[in-house]
């Protein structure tokens, strides 16, 4: 694929997209430093996935790389080490670093997150003006967009580690795979290996995302030129070669999503992967679900059949996309490594979907609906007016979902601050979280401490012995039945009033077989429970 560019000075390339985009490049900073600033103020929560992930980054700090260290149910005085394939280390490797430099987590994680927004904003600016030369106003709203949709606001608010990183790199992925023809073969494999360890460390369907890439951008080059490249030959070297690596060194020493060995075979999980990369750019598909399955007020429980009520809109695209007759070689292109992206990653998810231990969720397709919103942007261009209300029209619907997103998950951590870690703790008081890092301060590593949620790792030292259970998510037949041996210490479990006279706390509880003196303790809507 060419490059109106390719043969330009880089640095005056630079130069004028900083002045054709400065408009843009402005707001999009003023609105990722907006959204930095209250977050700032009203610390992020996170996903129990992330909270794995920084006791992975704990078992780091102790020598033992990305594992999760935990007292052994065999003896609970000595611990293991379970290495932790599940996810990819940068959700906690980046904001780890930041601690180290003397950064509160909460503080480490909006600065990761406010980078890769302005990353990703900025990025696929340099998509657009790749194939186009869309006027400021037309700069602008893609920045609003992208800035403003849900799976840009959310993370300021709930920290989903991977989803940020791999969101910032994507479309730098994306140009990367369009300019990999006009590399030096040398330089195409550097860059292959480069690009796909960045993507795998942010997350490991990173992977995917590059595989699919320079296979559509080598199906491209070849229906376009009738030959092969030696870059792209490359370039699929290096792709293939640092995912033998990954997944030898990696991913096959754990357990991870693609571990499922079950077929969920559904009509809707089949066609999944050509329906909700049409919405996946905008979050639509995320709020319908919001709007059907919200468990407060759920309207539909069985959330495939939002797969159905989405596929007339999606025909209708389909029907746009094939129909739409780009004006220049660069556009034509474009459309031609869309469309191969689109069926080459839907192949791969249905497999996956039919055959693994993921869900049909939109965020899976996050890139390929960025493309699509891209050929949509050039296609408008081309065809309408830039300045029409066409424009503001899917800006406004997006934006308005994930403003109020932003809005509902910073109202719901204003209370819930913990000021050492300096994150919000929604699922444990305040008086809790001071009783056990008093506890700790006192008895040190002679005592244990039980977690009933991962996102609750981080309210401790590293150096704290630590022990995850996550009692609300997990069945009563899953819950540990016996922990043999005795600390020097005491045992403190800390759980959700709701759950702490039921049976999986008893379950939990009574688990430690040698402990048999109990007390309960009440901080507001958790209680703490001491073994001695």
């Amino acid at each position: 694929m060419s490059s109106p560019v390719s043969n330009r000075e880089p640095r005056r390339d630079l130069q004028r997209f900083i002045v054709q985009n400065q408009l843009a490049i402005v707001v999009a900073l003023a609105v990722s430093c907006l959204f930095s600033a209250v977050s700032i103020t009203i610390p992020p929560a996170m996903f129990a996935d992330s909270g794995y992930g920084f006791a992975a980054w704990h078992g780091t700090l102790q020598n033992q790389f990305n594992s999760i260290i935990q007292p052994s149910q065999l003896d609970i005085s000595k611990d293991t080490f379970a290495f932790l394939a599940t996810w990819s280390p940068g959700q906690y490797l980046l904001p780890g670093v930041l601690t180290l430099l003397g950064l509160k987590l909460g503080e480490a994680i909006i600065l990761v997150v406010t980078a890769c927004s302005i990353s990703a904003a900025i990025g696929w600016l340099k998509v657009l003006a790749r194939f186009s030369t869309l006027n400021e106003y037309a700069a602008l709203c893609l920045v609003l967009l992208l800035l403003t949709a849900r799976y840009a606001t959310l993370p300021y608010g709930i920290y989903n580690g991977g989803e940020i990183l791999l969101q910032g790199l994507l479309p730098w992925l994306a140009l990367w795979s369009f300019d990999v023809p006009q590399k030096k073969p040398g330089a195409a494999l550097l860059s292959a290996l480069c690009l796909t360890l960045a993507a795998f460390v942010a997350k490991l369907s990173g992977l995917i995302v590059v595989v699919v890439l320079i296979s559509a951008s080598a199906l491209t080059f070849l229906l376009r030129q009738r030959r092969f490249n030696r870059s792209l030959v490359a370039a699929c070297a290096g792709t293939l070669i640092l995912t033998a690596l990954v997944y030898y060194f990696y991913i096959a020493r754990g357990w991870t999503a693609l571990s499922g060995s079950g077929w969920h075979v559904s009509l809707a999980r089949s066609i999944a992967p050509f329906v909700l990369p049409w919405f996946a750019g905008l979050s639509l598909g995320d709020a319908l679900s919001f709007l059907l399955q919200n468990p407060h007020h759920a309207l539909m429980r069985n959330s495939d059949r939002n797969i159905f009520i989405l596929t007339p809109a999606a025909l209708v695209a389909l029907f746009l996309f094939l129909h739409w007759k780009p004006q220049t070689e660069q556009t034509r292109a474009l459309k031609l490594f869309t469309g191969i992206y689109f069926v080459l990653n839907g192949l791969i998810f249905v497999e996956l979907l039919l055959h693994g231990g993921i869900d049909p969720e939109e965020r899976h397709f996050r890139l390929i609906g960025l493309l699509f919103i891209i050929c949509a942007a050039v296609a408008a261009h081309e065809l309408i007016s830039a300045r029409k209300i066409y424009w503001v029209l899917p800006v406004l619907l997006s934006s308005l979902y994930g403003l109020a997103s932003f809005a509902v998950h910073a109202t719901a951590n204003m209370t819930a601050t913990e000021t050492y870690s300096w994150t919000a703790q929604p699922t444990a008081d305040k008086g809790a979280i001071d009783y056990l890092q008093q506890a700790f301060q006192r008895d040190r590593r002679s005592s244990i401490f039980v977690l009933t949620s991962a996102d609750q790792e981080v309210i401790l030292p590293y150096q704290a012995r630590t022990l995850v259970l996550e009692v609300d998510f997990t069945p009563l037949s899953d819950l540990p039945i016996s922990y043999h041996g005795r600390v020097q210490g005491k045992i403190y479990i800390i759980i959700a009033d709701r759950l702490a006279t039921g049976e999986k706390a008893r379950r939990v509880i009574n688990a430690f077989e040698n402990y048999h003196s109990s007390h309960r303790l009440r901080f507001g809507h958790t209680s703490v429970f001491v073994l001695s």
